[in-house]
């Protein structure tokens, strides 16, 4: 997704939630159109893939990094124009109430497929899940996450009427390819449609397909994180963390004769986000010290020292913006002017997931089966 994860410069204590993937990309062999319900049944995740934050599909990693890992919206950006012969393959025309991005097909089957044969015997699928699992725990768990997290993004874009711009995706898909023909050329490829032959294993139409789903869902995964934080009661906040008594009294010193809250951060804040003058990104109502702070306070006033862990905070609610609901042909440009203004931030992207994974039934199950 998104690339959804970056380094945040946001207080520690803004949420406890984990997060292994911000990104989230589909990786499918077919593509069918999903319908918008009133609220959509929760889908079974797949096994295998990237996050943000963020993990990256089996055609990028390798063609991109050369391994299964993370790509960020800054690398979407930094992506370059088509290759010469091959070009993205136009998703069909989908509903009014569909959103035009493949549904990913499940592989049918358990651990008893077969991924290979050595002199005539069998290597099951499952093997080679343990193996990748026992290696590369981490990366495979991300990958896992990044799959669902992207079928819950095509469930909230349908909910929301959302729809990827298809110039969006069409450029992004040519900036990658543009980018993959310059590496083709210097492995001394005959071609593009070669070389992802060779060396990637693709037919290079089913190649495009697998850029077009994940570039649909990059560009969604921001749209959905942003609406949902603007649908919710929220609030705006500076922070000060102090370590000790010392730093208590030298905040309240500043603060007394009356120094700007933004300047005081900065200067004797020992959190990252001192470099924006304590600014924090926005918090929903939940159980962390800063979130419930936040919200038992008023605007323009100062709360703290607040003890959290071993560190205190100030806190300073700066704003409670209006609630924000509706489809998106009824919000849509306003939560395009906001992410404008400022991209999601690690912290409301976890904020999101947490409240996604209480929304939706997941199940991973399935997975956990291959490598038990």
């Amino acid at each position: 997704m998104i690339q959804l994860r970056r380094a945040a410069a946001a207080l520690p204590v803004v949420l406890a939630v984990a997060c292994t993937s911000p990104a989230n990309r589909p990786v499918s062999d077919s593509a069918r159109p999903i319908a918008a319900p009133a609220r959509p049944e929760p889908a079974a995740p797949d096994a295998a893939r990237p996050a943000p934050n963020q993990p990256a599909s089996a055609g990028e990693s390798t063609a991109e990094s050369g391994a299964a890992g993370s790509r960020s919206d800054d690398d979407v950006a930094r992506s370059t124009p088509a290759a010469p012969n091959v070009e993205p393959a136009r998703s069909a025309p989908s509903d009014v109430d569909d959103v035009a991005v493949s549904w990913p097909r499940s592989v049918d089957g358990t651990a008893d497929v077969t991924i290979a044969r050595v002199a005539g015997q069998d290597v099951p699928l499952g093997e080679f899940v343990k193996k990748w699992m026992l290696r590369y725990p981490e990366d495979v768990r991300g990958l896992l996450d990044d799959i669902v997290l992207s079928r819950i993004v095509l469930m909230e874009s349908a909910t929301l009427g959302l729809q990827p711009p298809p110039q969006e995706v069409d450029g992004t898909v040519r900036r990658r390819l543009e980018l993959l023909d310059r590496q083709a050329k210097a492995a001394g490829a005959p071609d593009l449609e070669t070389f992802i032959q060779a060396r990637l294993g693709f037919e290079p139409r089913v190649f495009v397909q697998h850029l077009e789903e994940e570039s649909a869902i990059d560009i969604l995964a921001p749209r959905c994180v942003r609406a949902w934080l603007m649908s919710n009661e929220r609030r705006e906040v500076r922070a000060i963390t102090v370590a000790d008594q010392a730093g208590i009294d030298a905040v309240q010193a500043r603060l007394a004769r009356g120094d700007d809250f933004e300047e005081v951060a900065k200067e004797l804040s020992t959190d990252a986000s001192k470099e924006q003058g304590g600014r924090v990104p926005p918090l929903v109502r939940g159980d962390s010290t800063l979130a419930r702070t936040a919200f038992a306070g008023e605007v323009g006033l100062v709360s703290g020292p607040v003890r959290e862990g071993d560190t205190y905070l100030f806190v300073l609610v700066v704003a409670a913006p209006d609630v924000v609901e509706g489809t998106w042909e009824e919000i849509g440009d306003r939560v395009e002017a906001s992410l404008t203004e400022q991209e999601v931030e690690d912290p409301e992207f976890w904020q999101w997931k947490e409240a996604m994974s209480a929304r939706y039934d997941v199940d991973i199950e399935p997975f956990l089966e291959l490598v038990r």
